[in-house]
């Protein structure tokens, strides 16, 4: 299985529900579409109708699942994420990317993150030092947040529907990240 996440950081609950909405409403208006067009065979095209009542549905049992992490979805295509969440996809997952220049945080080590408060590391190589979730997480094995909208088995939106990729980042939230990989 193929997940990607769209996920933000520090979003507060009220703006979460906000954001999770209108990024699944989005996500339900899509559809994927051969074209020859595109090295991938098919993109992802948004605009079509939505299904406002599995919105309803998805938002509502996202609500009674508040603060229970979903970890890897497992019944819907497209699964809101509410509360205290994470983000996970282990298979072929590497440690943070440095956003400077690139080096892994090696060893990392997410249990104080998992159980606590984001963390602050620093880059061995040119000393960069921010919060965790302002590395480079896209094939991390996990992130964590109360703020985000899960794809199961989707097309790899970031290689080949990059506006649709770059539009969900923009609606789920300020410090929007993307992970994705194998479950």
């Amino acid at each position: 299985m193929f997940v990607q996440y769209y996920f933000a950081l520090g979003e507060s609950d009220a703006s979460a529900v906000h954001r999770v909405r209108e990024t699944v409403r989005f996500f339900l208006g899509c559809r994927e579409v051969d074209t020859v067009e595109s090295e991938h065979g098919s993109t992802v095209v948004p605009g079509h109708p939505v299904d406002h009542r599995a919105l309803g549905e998805l938002m509502s049992e996202a609500l009674r699942n508040l603060d229970r992490a979903t970890e890897v979805p497992d019944r819907h295509l497209v699964t809101p994420m509410l509360g205290f969440d994470f983000a996970c996809a282990w298979n072929y997952a590497v440690d943070p990317w440095c956003p400077r220049c690139r080096t892994p945080l090696e060893g990392w080590d997410g249990e104080a993150w998992m159980h606590g408060a984001e963390p602050f590391e620093t880059c061995s190589a040119c000393e960069f030092t921010g919060l965790i979730g302002d590395w480079d997480l896209t094939n991390a094995a996990f992130a964590k947040t109360n703020c985000g909208v899960a794809l199961l088995d989707w097309p790899n939106l970031w290689e080949c529907a990059v506006e649709v990729h770059r539009h969900a980042l923009g609606l789920i939230g300020r410090r929007s990240r993307y992970l994705c990989g194998g479950v």
